[in-house]
């Protein structure tokens, strides 16, 4: 395999978990826009920034067809966003999610796979609870440990994880 292969494989990889992400980047814009319509006055300059950091990440990830079209949505977020104008930019944004759909096609199933999930195991390692850790990593998660409710309570206050499991037995 020669470097220039390496590096088309790096750039594959990268853009497979660009897509990957995609979604949620996605459901973010969709909820902005959610809340333009419903007259959030925060609305349009989260949805500035939204659009522009879609416009770079979409081009730099080698996503120009998506980024000509978030160039555009960047370039109506400019201006000043009213109420009215969400259904307008809902519609271009159908492109986009088009797009995305057809670039996850392109890649296959595996740039639609989220990215692992990461639990919060609230577990007594005294009472040999190592076996469940063990367990969810194996089958593909990011398990992070906590022995007591309140460094549980911290990391979830955090945002460390997505879900909070609690071994059996521990209060």
């Amino acid at each position: 395999m020669s470097a220039q292969d390496d590096l088309d494989a790096i750039v594959r990889d990268l853009q497979r978990q660009y897509l990957a992400d995609a979604p949620a980047r996605l459901a973010e814009i969709a909820d902005t826009l959610a809340a333009l319509a419903a007259g959030d006055e925060t609305a349009p300059v989260q949805l500035k920034v939204l659009f522009h950091r879609l416009k770079g990440s979409s081009g730099s990830y080698g996503f120009a067809d998506v980024a000509a079209v978030a160039a555009e949505l960047d370039r109506r977020a400019a201006a000043a966003l009213a109420p009215t104008d969400a259904e307008a930019l809902r519609e271009a944004m159908r492109t986009v999610d088009q797009l995305f759909a057809r670039h996850i096609a392109a890649f296959g199933a595996a740039a639609a796979a989220p990215a692992a999930l990461h639990v919060l195991l609230l577990a007594d390692p005294q009472a040999g609870d190592a076996g469940l850790g063990a367990a969810l990593t194996a089958a593909g998660l990011t398990v992070t440990g906590a022995t007591s409710v309140a460094a549980a309570a911290a990391r979830l206050e955090a945002g460390a994880a997505d879900l909070l499991l609690t071994a059996p037995g521990v209060a």
